[in-house]
């Protein structure tokens, strides 16, 4: 892939994945550890699960680990998409109320791998800066302008939020995020046949709600 290439066919609201730097990606049997970032509200949780599972089925033999709010542990836990959960409250679980509650230190004491490709699934770019706080081989996110952000291998635009005056994102938020899903799998050359359902697996999570400090 070079800088534009189309990845994913893009629908009429909805922005196509696009590779930013050039280079070879890493073969499909390099792709061991995945990072996905979710740590918005239950609604945007929903809203991603799609794209998520999209993710589960094009890599089922990869290890998964989800950064997501305390909030939507157990909704996580019952998806059976993920090998580890690790809850990280960037914001507060009441939606209306905007203040970081972000705790570097507390962050700083998983033990995370190196991952092979890490996406952040929040549309807006307030939880970007977690790609930078782990060590990632891959990079993949919402494009944002005017904020500046780390770097990424892939994006998607972020979409307006009004199309010919009409309210946008709710409509348009899971196919654009189940399109970047499709987008970052097809990256990935040899990619064997999908498996028709998912295996149960057993999940590793660590929540600040069931742990003793």
């Amino acid at each position: 892939l070079i800088p534009g290439d189309n990845v994913s066919s893009a629908k009429s609201g909805v922005p196509e994945v696009r590779a930013i730097r050039p280079g070879a990606p890493l073969a499909y049997a390099d792709v061991r550890e995945i990072l996905i970032i979710k740590c918005d509200h239950l609604g945007d949780f929903v809203l991603a699960m799609r794209a998520m599972t999209i993710l589960r089925r094009g890599f089922p033999d990869a290890k998964i680990t989800l950064l997501c709010g305390s909030w939507n542990e157990e909704f996580a836990l019952g998806s059976n998409l993920f090998d580890r959960i690790i809850c990280v409250d960037i914001f507060s679980e009441n939606s209306s109320d905007a203040t970081s509650k972000f705790d570097r230190a507390n962050f700083a004491r998983h033990s995370f791998p190196v991952f092979d490709v890490a996406l952040d699934l929040r549309m807006g770019p307030e939880t970007r800066f977690l790609l930078n706080e782990v060590d990632a081989r891959m990079r993949a996110g919402v494009e944002y302008p005017l904020v500046a952000g780390p770097m990424m291998d892939f994006s998607i635009a972020n979409p307006p939020m009004t199309i010919a005056g009409k309210p946008n994102y709710a409509s348009h938020a899971q196919s654009l995020l189940a399109g970047f899903a499709e987008g970052i799998v097809s990256v990935f050359p040899a990619n064997p046949a999908t498996p028709a359902g998912l295996q149960p697996r057993t999940t590793e999570h660590s929540s600040p709600r069931s742990r003793s400090e």
